[in-house]
């Protein structure tokens, strides 16, 4: 039976916590997209050159993938996977996520502040 190797999807939510030492974060959009804004630390291969610029990354080293939807890093994990890196994970969701999750914790925080206080009968 052959190695079936694949890659991990994990909440972009949480992508810090999967930032170890020496972890790659690869925006596979495309410049035009990246320019609107991309995450910290992230370096830009769109899909399309990813298999020409494969010697940029080391597949000893965990690879997070992102897009905008998840669609497209999906894809790349897949790629990188069956090019022999080892640790890949697919940051379910994409910037749409996370452009989601940070609405969500600005309009959360805005809402519990101006909660009335609850008090026991």
């Amino acid at each position: 039976m052959g190695n079936q190797a694949t890659h991990t999807d994990h909440p972009i939510a949480g992508y810090r916590t999967l930032l170890d030492r020496g972890a790659q974060l690869v925006d596979v959009r495309e410049p035009a997209e990246v320019a609107a804004g991309s995450l910290p630390e992230a370096i830009n291969i769109p899909l399309g050159e990813l298999p020409h610029r494969l010697a940029e990354l080391a597949a000893d080293r965990r690879v997070l993938v992102f897009c905008r939807s998840g669609g497209r890093s999906a894809q790349a994990a897949e790629f990188l996977v069956a090019r022999g890196f080892g640790d890949v994970i697919n940051l379910a969701g994409g910037m749409l996520a996370h452009q989601d999750d940070s609405r969500t914790d600005k309009s959360t925080r805005n809402t519990d502040r101006n909660l009335p206080e609850m008090r026991n009968p």
